[in-house]
């Protein structure tokens, strides 16, 4: 199924108002591409509406999203064009 970029990170945002979730969960929970997810959670944090924590393990990278609240008041904004 083909997503546009503004409803991969509108789930983006909707997988974590629940709370903090790593990069994989919300790749399985979208079924599309990690590199999609990683590179759009990567617009979201410089739009400044997710903070990703990234933890290096050897040559592995472990990277945590979480919602801030500039991030919650554009998702209630925009939520109702997707619902």
């Amino acid at each position: 199924m083909k997503r546009s970029t503004d409803e991969i990170r509108y789930f983006i945002l909707k997988s974590l108002i629940e709370g903090r979730c790593n990069l994989e969960a919300i790749r399985a929970k979208l079924e599309t591409g990690l590199q999609t997810v990683s590179k759009n959670a990567e617009s979201l944090e410089a739009m400044r509406f997710i903070k990703i924590y990234e933890t290096k393990f050897g040559k592995r990278k472990y990277r945590e999203l979480e919602i801030t609240s500039d991030g919650k008041m554009f998702f209630e904004r925009i939520k109702k064009l997707f619902e």
